[in-house]
């Protein structure tokens, strides 16, 4: 079921209508076997007594659990508003509506909606105290921008570390190859005074 995000016209609710409890919807065996997890499935034995509705097992999912439609996608009798941008915030009515805040949002626009929202006196579901969540946010930023800057500084460190070895490295060889070149001149010289 896709929510319903027309914030403009809704209606607030009547006080008597409240959503009724359902049953806890698990499929068969769940609670002996824990390999099955806790979901939904439709039991389709022939012997099934869960499946025939027999008194003392469990629940089926049937049409008669369902709620009145004025109560889908609401929360404790306000509609729920689901935010994108600030044009969505501004056609919230705080008396009627409460928000859950786009997760896929980034913080810079998710800050200013919270603030904004804050001031409006508006609840949000997904959040619970902003100023918390705001402020744990630019810690941990503050923390991976300090990580960034630490790890650069490595990184630039072994560059020169490397650089200076290679030169080392260079210097070596070219030493090596002076010495190289002058065993040879010296074992040439040997042998030519014992041809003479």
């Amino acid at each position: 079921m896709k929510p319903n995000n027309n914030l403009e016209n809704t209606n607030p609710l009547p006080g008597n209508l409240l959503k009724r409890k359902n049953p806890r919807f698990i499929r068969q065996c769940a609670y002996n076997i824990s390999s099955l997890g806790i979901k939904w499935r439709k039991p389709k034995g022939i012997h099934s007594k869960m499946r025939m509705s027999i008194k003392g097992h469990r629940s089926i999912v049937k049409i008669g659990y369902r709620n009145d439609k004025r109560l889908w996608n609401t929360y404790r009798g306000l509609q729920i508003g689901y935010i994108n941008n600030l044009n969505d915030l501004e056609k919230v009515n705080p008396k009627t509506h409460v928000i859950i805040v786009a997760s896929n949002l980034g913080f810079k626009k998710k800050e200013i909606i919270l603030n904004k929202a804050k001031e409006l006196g508006i609840k949000i579901l997904n959040i619970h105290r902003v100023d918390d969540y705001i402020k744990r946010f630019r810690e941990s930023r503050e923390k991976d921008k300090q990580r960034k800057v630490v790890t650069k500084k490595k990184e630039e460190q072994a560059k020169k570390e490397g650089k200076k070895e290679e030169k080392e490295q260079k210097e070596q060889s070219i030493l090596d190859e002076k010495e190289k070149h002058k065993k040879e001149e010296q074992e040439k010289r040997k042998i030519l005074e014992k041809a003479k």
